[in-house]
């Protein structure tokens, strides 16, 4: 909560703690108690939302990371795989398209992330037959390919 939040909700809780105190007063007040009950319900909802706000997320960002970490050690992998295809086929498109090192991939966002490590995959699986002395076959595309399922940024 932000520190205007956290000033209303005393307030409010010092006007819910007054009223209680003082019920005799407050309730030949016309029209009081429906203004009451608002504050009430607000008062409740303000306490939910800062106890949700409350809640420790590094966890959360921990594992965001190592999904991050494994994808990108994933990605350098066969980015080295398959340019190695393309300098053996003298491909240099192919080779443009899929040479990326660990440090280009820590750099970028995780949704061109994604789309990076998608390319990669793609053009492996395109290459798939020539991709065999790499150690990339349909079993490990099949791998790969529920890993990145997995990964939601």
């Amino acid at each position: 909560m932000t520190t205007n939040q956290k000033i209303r909700l005393r307030m409010y809780l010092g006007t819910r703690n007054f009223v209680s105190q003082n019920e005799a007063t407050a309730n030949r007040i016309p029209k009081f108690a429906t203004a009451y009950a608002i504050l009430l319900n607000t008062t409740d909802e303000i306490q939910l939302i800062g106890e949700m706000q409350g809640i420790n997320k590094t966890g959360l960002a921990m594992d965001k990371n190592k999904l991050k970490m494994t994808l990108i050690a994933l990605a350098v992998k066969y980015s080295n795989k398959v340019a190695i295809l393309a300098k053996l086929t003298n491909n240099d498109t192919l080779l443009k398209e899929v040479r990326f090192n660990e440090s280009d991939l820590v750099r970028l966002s995780e949704v061109t992330l994604k789309e990076r490590a998608k390319i990669i995959y793609d053009k492996a699986e395109a290459n798939i037959v020539n991709l065999a002395e790499q150690g990339i076959t349909p079993d490990t595309q099949k791998v790969v390919f529920k890993l990145k399922l997995f990964i939601q940024f």
